[in-house]
């Protein structure tokens, strides 16, 4: 029969060991915790700063923040930059603002890939777009092409040319598949990263501002003691 003595000590190991357990899960529970607290931190890092470009973005274009989002996928898919694309749009919807407004160079702009301003008004500014790369992508020259697309789209049409050839098909084809991923974004959550990036950026700006406002009362006190060293 085990003695008094000997259960004691099984119940010291016994309770050892699951305190040594329990003090290895709390620590895998600690360092779960601070891997979900970097994922979350980076996840809202990344929803500010993809938010608020394609709602500034939206504004300087005029194109949908959700059409932005799936054109964002058809440039990365297609090796162009998002700001070759932005640059493009703009300089499209300027194109098209002057060809309406009679401008010789514009229409003749247009009408060298077949198209005209009365053609393409009325359609959103991505559906003006799909209009133009299907026109484009039709030219069979290169250098014919180049020309094409840098009369539309100004310099930066040489780096947005392989979104270009997709066409409107294509184009449509990968911006569906943004959306089956979950990678297009709405208007108003958009407009609710670009409030909140804004904000972080005000708060930065006072804490600074007060940095700022710190060091210039304590400047005095530290160059007396700077130059009583220095003597």
């Amino acid at each position: 029969m085990a003695s008094i003595g000997d259960l004691v000590v099984n119940l010291t190991a016994d309770s050892t060991k699951m305190n040594k357990a329990m003090d290895e899960a709390k620590q895998r529970l600690m360092d779960f915790a601070k891997v979900v607290a970097v994922a979350a931190a980076a996840s809202v890092t990344r929803f500010l700063q993809v938010g608020s470009a394609l709602d500034d973005m939206s504004q300087r274009t005029g194109v949908s923040v959700e059409a932005l989002s799936g054109l964002s996928y058809v440039a990365k898919m297609s090796d162009t930059s998002l700001e070759s694309l932005q640059g493009s749009l703009i300089k499209m919807t300027k194109l098209l603002g002057e060809a309406q407004s009679g401008s010789k160079a514009a229409a003749e702009a247009l009408a060298g890939i077949g198209l005209s301003s009365r053609e393409l008004q009325g359609l959103k500014p991505d559906e003006q777009f799909a209009r133009i790369a299907d026109k484009i992508a039709a030219i069979q020259d290169p250098a014919a092409k180049t020309k094409a697309a840098m009369d539309v789209f100004g310099k930066s049409a040489a780096e947005i040319l392989p979104l270009l050839n997709q066409g409107s098909d294509g184009i449509a084809k990968m911006m569906q598949e943004a959306e089956d991923l979950g990678l297009v974004l709405d208007s108003s959550t958009a407009a609710a990263a670009a409030t909140t990036a804004d904000a972080i950026d005000r708060l930065i700006m006072a804490v600074d501002a007060v940095a700022v406002k710190f060091g210039a009362a304590f400047a005095p006190a530290l160059t007396a003691v700077a130059e009583s060293f220095a003597r």
